[in-house]
């Protein structure tokens, strides 16, 4: 390559552009990129060949992302790609194909990383600081979502409970779930469970393992399990030492590909612990100007996303009618846009408990709401884009029929 027909960027700040053939995931990479401060106009629509043009028009970035999903030859047009964007910039690919063979040669080529789409907010976080470094970091195993109140008696604990059933049975992912109320914890109740399980005597213990907390938790199902302990009421609550906190939580990684933590809106110590490290922080909160305030302290003190660590606001109508501000003010107010509204199911939820354990299949526009927000956490992308591809296929086939 040669210095003189490129330029360099020569900026002090990093600069990221990223290509992508699928116009319907532009507004989602763009909200990705804002999240993490980084120019959304570095944000196009386009194949490798539009990259290689867009390379010689401008100074080469720090990073180039590029998604070779559609590249009918990928390993040839990377190659072409690499010769024009030189040593300086490092390229990261997308796409959907688990294939070790491919994801070898590109690494042979000199392909920085390969990402496995859906590409989660922290997963890109983590790729821009390896870029950074000039070598890829180890990530976890698994993943940490913070679920918190604004306030109580808004559901908080239904809507974790919620995520873990859908990620567990029908996503058929690993997860771990913590019941971190230690005074007044519900989870117990809404897995019907007869005995609570050891999370007093692991936040006491000298020394946190897999085989310790594999003995201290319940097993719900073949992909879930629970860490809780029996509601203290009258018990004061010891201090939690920051590290406990953070080697439960880093072990529990180990064993589970999805935790989630049950935050108390009261936030006993070491709930900021576990805010502060999550990955994905849920706030849930209701149309009410408490609520509203609450939620706005909340963002003040644990909002900024430039690290990757997603914010996601989740509004839950806990009671009928109890809409008290409209939607707009709401997020005017805490100047960022509600993600997700959860439909009431409170009678029913109700009904449904007092013959057993939570199954959320059985609210139908709930359980839709739990999913969407399982999305918004785990990298799930919402644009609609199947009756595309129905009509591309209805296309092919009457193609085929002419000829």
């Amino acid at each position: 390559m040669s210095e003189e027909k490129y330029q360099y960027n020569t900026d002090a700040s990093e600069t990221v552009a990223l290509f992508t053939p699928d116009k319907n995931e532009i507004a989602l990479y763009c909200d990705d990129f804002r999240r993490l401060d980084l120019n959304t106009d570095h944000v196009i629509a386009g194949d490798i060949t539009q990259a290689i043009g867009w390379v010689k028009a401008h100074p080469v970035p720090s990073a180039m992302i590029v998604d070779i999903d559609g590249e009918a030859f990928p390993m040839e047009m990377l190659s072409d790609l690499y010769a024009v964007c030189g040593p300086t910039c490092k390229i990261i690919t997308l796409g959907s194909a688990v294939n070790l063979d491919l994801y070898r040669s590109m690494l042979a080529l000199g392909i920085f990383d390969y990402l496995l789409k859906p590409v989660t907010l922290d997963r890109l976080a983590s790729t821009f600081a390896s870029v950074k470094k000039g070598r890829i970091e180890e990530m976890p195993a698994g993943r940490t979502i913070a679920v918190t109140g604004v306030k109580g008696g808004i559901g908080t604990s239904t809507i974790a409970f919620g995520m873990a059933q859908v990620l567990a049975g029908d996503r058929r992912i690993a997860t771990g779930l913590v019941d971190f109320d230690r005074t007044n914890g519900c989870l117990g109740l809404l897995a019907g469970l007869q005995e609570e399980a050891g999370l007093d005597g692991v936040l006491k213990s000298e020394h946190i393992d897999i085989r310790f907390l594999r003995r201290s938790m319940n097993r719900i199902s073949d992909k879930l399990a629970i860490l809780n302990q029996p509601p203290g009421y009258q018990s004061e609550q010891e201090r939690v030492e920051q590290t406990q906190i953070f080697t439960l939580g880093a072990t529990l990684c180990q064993m589970f590909n999805q935790v989630i933590w049950d935050l108390p809106s009261s936030q006993p110590e070491g709930t900021i612990d576990v805010l502060s490290c999550a990955q994905i922080r849920i706030l849930v909160a209701d149309f009410t100007v408490v609520s509203a305030r609450n939620t706005r302290r909340l963002l003040q003190e644990i909002g900024d996303e430039t690290d990757g660590q997603r914010v996601i606001i989740a509004c839950n109508t806990h009671r009928e009618n109890s809409q008290a501000i409209p939607r707009e003010e709401f997020e005017q107010f805490i100047h960022r846009k509600v993600d997700v509204v959860l439909p009431y199911a409170g009678k029913v939820i109700d009904q449904i408990l007092l013959k057993g354990a939570l199954d959320i299949s059985q609210l139908p526009a709930f359980q839709s709401s739990v999913a969407a927000l399982v999305d918004l956490a785990c990298g799930g992308r919402t644009a609609v884009r199947p009756k595309h591809r129905l009509l591309s296929r209805l296309k092919a086939s009457l193609v085929r029929k002419a000829s």
